[in-house]
């Protein structure tokens, strides 16, 4: 009966440790608001092309410098996911190359909190790229180019806007 008592009393104590650890470790998180309106700058991690892209294709950017949000910051580097929807390369029948982008994530440690935001500038883009909200799509961004096929280089630096309230779960 002795060695039963001991052992639920050991048993008591590691788990008391245990989850005070994690506690202290949750507790370290900050929760992190990104208002609507709010502007900041990523890079572009690939080149990104409306001849050869794809719908599903990655358009991912990294943040050029900390993006200070109301509760928190998330540091320079992260990464900010996002994706074609729908890409349409110059031909015969249309006379604009055409993307559909869209941003899901951004990287706050190892969490990833959602993120709807629309493109407002390419900077210093070679070709004059029209930029509006998407019509069809939430949270989405057209991009069209007259005459040629539209082509964004990688490392290229992208101003973004937030449309929408975020805020992690952290």
């Amino acid at each position: 009966m002795f060695r039963i008592i001991l052992f639920t009393m050991l048993l008591l104590a590691t788990l008391t440790v245990c989850l005070s650890q994690e506690t202290t470790e949750g507790e370290k998180k900050t929760n992190v608001v990104i208002k609507a309106d709010t502007e900041f700058s990523a890079k572009t991690s690939q080149a990104v092309n409306a001849g050869t892209a794809k719908p599903g294709d990655d358009f991912n950017l990294t943040l050029t410098a900390d993006l200070k949000c109301q509760e928190g910051t998330i540091i320079n580097g992260s990464e900010v996911y996002g994706r074609i929807l729908k890409a349409e390369k110059l031909s015969s029948k249309s006379k604009a190359s055409k993307l559909t982008i869209i941003f899901d994530f951004i990287q706050h440690g190892e969490d990833f909190i959602t993120l709807r935001a629309v493109v407002t500038e390419i900077e210093n883009s070679p070709d004059p790229i029209k930029l509006r909200p998407s019509g069809n799509t939430q949270g989405g961004t057209d991009l069209s180019l007259a005459g040629k096929n539209l082509k964004i280089d990688k490392d290229a630096v992208v101003r973004l806007k937030v449309i929408k309230d975020t805020k992690s779960e952290g």
